[in-house]
């Protein structure tokens, strides 16, 4: 990417008509890892009622449909794979032709993935090093893979014991047999995720020198694309550069370049892109920016018409930077702008 050139925006691959979805099912996790923030392992959500699911994405579907959008649902948690509905929701999005995406650490025993991996459109693996649970994950990637757009994502703390750990499941990964299909990137570590304010770990030096020099690489050996429903280029954004070039949009270097900076952009989030909390509560996006829209079980909930102004100084998940988004420069005309508050 041409990182020192400056933006004009950020657009999906293909068109709009997408609606993203991103879930926090709950706050319960089989791991709890000393950098992640305790909200999003403590088990202090209970077990969301399914009916009361069925109802809201009703309600959903009757808001957005209109708008012919196109759904896809990312679960994540917590560990989204131990809610015991979680199949039983799977089903019912599956059946409706809803794309589904899950991020998992893939602990979970291989049986369970084998039973569903065929509803999954995409899954991303968080590799966790203080799990210690090396063969049981590369098991449940090898297995799934070649059925789904599947993303391991290999996380980095700065401490040195757990660096080594990351660096050898790299490698044990890469060397697995079999025929596979996944990306894979060593992902730095986000103090306080899950918080309102989270920040970029230290790195040393040489760990500096490691990102620079092992962004996401591509492993294929099956020889053809996953059995998926979902194109490729759904996944994809791209950023157009203000003298009228575009390219792919890398979304982990962008974060990861400390370039994701979009304060007093227009940004769709509520209209391509909707975030869920573990408590039910609706945001236009995990940055939380133009506040809580209601919960899940609200009979009134009001979901959005409008984009909405950037409020943040930094954009730290990859999906919503990814989401569609205009920089004051790019002279770019559209509806009727929702103005949250620019110092929030």
């Amino acid at each position: 990417m041409k990182l020192d050139q400056p933006v004009s925006k950020i657009e999906y691959a293909r068109s709009d008509r997408l609606l993203h979805i991103m879930w926090m099912l709950h706050n319960q996790c089989n791991q709890k890892c000393s950098y992640c923030h305790p909200a999003n392992y403590e088990g202090s959500s209970q077990w969301l009622d399914y009916d009361g699911v069925v109802r809201f994405l009703d309600r959903i579907f009757k808001h957005y449909d209109p708008m012919g959008k196109e759904y896809l649902f990312s679960f994540t948690g917590g560990e989204p794979a131990i809610w015991p509905d979680f199949f039983k929701l799977c089903e019912y999005l599956y059946e409706r032709g809803v794309h589904i995406a899950l991020t998992t650490n893939a602990t979970r025993r291989p049986e369970f993935f084998e039973k569903c991996a065929h509803m999954f459109d995409v899954v991303s693996i968080s590799y966790h090093p203080e799990a210690e649970r090396d063969d049981i994950v590369i098991r449940n990637i090898t297995g799934m893979s070649g059925q789904c757009h599947m993303g391991v994502r290999v996380m980095m703390p700065p401490n040195l014991e757990l660096w080594n750990r990351s660096v050898r499941f790299i490698e044990k990964l890469k060397a697995s047999p079999g025929k596979h299909w996944y990306s894979l990137e060593p992902v730095r570590i986000l103090e306080g995720f899950g918080t309102e304010a989270p920040f970029l770990a230290q790195y040393a030096d040489w760990q500096e020198d490691y990102f620079n020099h092992h962004s996401a690489v591509f492993v294929n050996t099956l020889g053809h694309e996953p059995n998926t429903r979902l194109a490729k280029s759904l996944l994809r954004s791209s950023v157009v550069y203000t003298d009228g070039s575009k390219e792919e949009l890398d979304a982990t270097l962008y974060v990861n370049r400390d370039l994701a900076r979009f304060r007093g952009w227009t940004c769709r989030i509520g209209l391509d892109q909707l975030f869920i909390d573990f408590k039910g509560d609706v945001w236009r996006a995990g940055c939380q920016v133009g506040g809580i829209l209601g919960h899940i079980f609200d009979e009134n909930l009001q979901l959005p018409t409008q984009p909405i102004l950037c409020s943040k100084d930094f954009c730290h998940c990859n999906t919503d930077v990814m989401t569609p988004k205009w920089s004051p420069r790019s002279g770019t005309s559209t509806e009727k702008i929702t103005e949250a508050s620019i110092n929030s």
